[in-house]
């Protein structure tokens, strides 16, 4: 940062301190700049006091068709202003927003309405009978109301405006985001104002340049925590913020190079498509300050081509969940500069910490995998009406994550894999994140999944479902050579199935459940 962008940031740190609500920031850029455009999607553009007198008539609204506080209003639609004007409406009122991921199927999104008891459900064009069909099956949806292409609510809302917030403590929830559900039903997970203005503060501090000059880009969907919380951290900046409503590799990167963007983050999912794109023409692109990822593993491999299409860009690893309100790690982008920690999401950000537990919850020794536990103001007070559920999550204070990681001498934190994933051939661990990469090294592959499949002999093998890149050709033998050089030969995958394309949910995730009944 240079000594401006320090100036700036601190001035944002101290206005964070002095919030209660995440919406208290947004009345303040009304006031201090009214006309800077603030969020703009593929049909509207609002500036600071155009989105705050719309979310206030929206709050006004609320309260009119007679919502109280702890009410639940849902939303299905992909990236709009829509998301942000009913964000501040429902902090204004105290009611708590259900972000719907639209790529669910109709039974998914039937069993959320219901188990949130959405009264209200917001829907975008596309999803119009989706949403009907939803209302029909719940016993507390009372309205579907449709957004217009202009960003309207198609006459819906005719309040004049609210000027005030009836909520005054940052422990009241705002949103109730529910997990993939990648076993068993999803779970809503309640975050509070306060848990998002944590994670605001240590976005702007350590994820930036977010400054009112920033230009930040969207591309994540804002029904993921990763999505709404980088809109979160440009408008908690001030800055302009453009959402990305569909991923294409080609629009993206003219986004980026046409607004001149300077911060965004992705999942390696999509980071993977725009380097595809760009080593197809052979470009490069500067201008870029920052690129953060997380959601799932990058590969080394795919880490060092992403940073020669963009060798002014500084990338920083992000690790997290929605129960920590997106991330509580991160690695600073000085060591991937050096070349060094190309595997590791780094360490907690100040205010949290995390250990390495065996199955008893102690401590293990440096270098031993274990579970990775958490504490930080980020994290949930639990799920929506299961107990039980937050019990078995949130242990003595400490969330416990479910993903098995390592930490070196350093401090340092090593991935491993989700404990569920692991599987052990022969009585030896695997972890199948590790035999990703060395399968990814591989110059025909262009994305990989490993699981865990029945075998008389060994209990389990792994089995590598691997999609060649475009026009490449490689047999699995050739694959099985190239991580036998890499890896251990028990971690050598005994089957490979090649596939177009692998499995993902909305938040770009491989669902290794659904390869699991395919090939299992």
């Amino acid at each position: 940062m240079n000594q401006t962008e320090t100036s700036e940031t601190r001035k944002i740190l101290s206005q964070l301190d002095a919030c209660i609500c995440f919406h208290d920031s947004l009345r303040a850029h009304a006031q201090d700049r009214p006309d800077q455009i603030a969020v703009e999607d593929n049909s509207v553009s609002l500036s600071y006091s155009e989105l705050w007198a719309r979310a206030s008539r929206l709050a006004a609204h609320l309260m009119k068709v007679g919502l109280r506080p702890g009410d639940r209003i849902a939303l299905l639609a992909k990236n709009d202003v829509a998301f942000i004007e009913l964000t501040l409406a429902a902090g204004m009122t105290g009611v708590v927003l259900v972000p719907l991921n639209f790529r669910l199927a109709q039974p998914e999104i039937d069993f959320i309405v219901q188990d949130a008891q959405a009264k209200i459900l917001f829907t975008g064009a596309d999803f119009a009978k989706t949403a009907q069909v939803a209302q029909s099956k719940s016993d507390s949806c009372e309205t579907v109301v449709s957004i217009s292409s202009d960003g309207s609510y198609g006459g819906w809302c005719d309040s004049v405006g609210c000027t005030t917030s009836c909520i005054e403590d940052g422990k009241e929830i705002l949103f109730q985001m529910y997990t993939s559900g990648t076993t068993g039903n999803p779970k809503g997970v309640l975050l509070s104002h306060n848990n998002v203005l944590a994670m605001c503060r240590n976005g702007v501090q350590f994820l930036g340049p977010f400054t009112s000059e920033s230009r930040s880009l969207v591309c994540m969907p804002l029904f993921h925590v990763a999505g709404n919380a980088w809109l979160f951290f440009g408008l908690i900046a001030g800055c302009y913020n453009k959402l990305v409503v569909d991923i294409d590799p080609a629009a993206v990167i003219g986004t980026i190079t046409e607004r001149t963007i300077t911060s965004t983050l992705m999942v390696p999912a999509v980071i993977q498509m725009l380097v595809l794109a760009a080593e197809e023409r052979h470009e490069t692109f500067t201008g870029l300050k920052t690129m953060s990822f997380g959601a799932s593993p990058m590969p080394a491999e795919l880490l060092r081509r992403a940073k020669a299409v963009f060798p002014e860009t500084d990338f920083i690893h992000l690790y997290g969940m929605t129960e920590t309100t997106c991330m509580f790690c991160y690695l600073d982008p000085v060591e991937l500069r050096a070349g060094r920690y190309l595997e590791s999401c780094g360490k907690p950000f100040p205010d949290a910490e995390m250990k390495i537990v065996d199955p008893e919850g102690r401590a293990v020794p440096t270098g031993v995998v274990g579970e990775i536990i958490c504490r930080t103001p980020q994290m949930t007070s639990g799920y929506w009406q299961r107990p039980e559920a937050t019990s078995n999550a949130i242990r003595e204070g400490w969330y416990h994550t479910g993903d098995a990681g390592s930490v070196d001498e350093n401090g340092f934190l090593f991935i491993r894999d989700r404990i569920k994933d692991m599987l052990i051939s022969g009585g030896e661990n695997v972890y199948p994140a590790e035999v990703e990469n060395a399968v990814l090294a591989h110059p025909a592959v262009a994305d990989v999944a490993v699981i865990g499949v029945p075998d008389e002999k060994w209990g389990e093998v792994g089995l590598a479902a691997v999609v060649l890149k475009a026009g490449a050709k490689a047999d699995a033998e050739a694959i099985r050579i190239a991580v036998r050089e890499r890896l251990a030969g028990f971690k050598v995958p005994h089957r490979i199935e090649f596939l177009s394309a692998l499995p993902r949910n909305g938040a770009g995730k491989i669902t290794k459940n659904v390869l699991r009944e395919t090939f299992a």
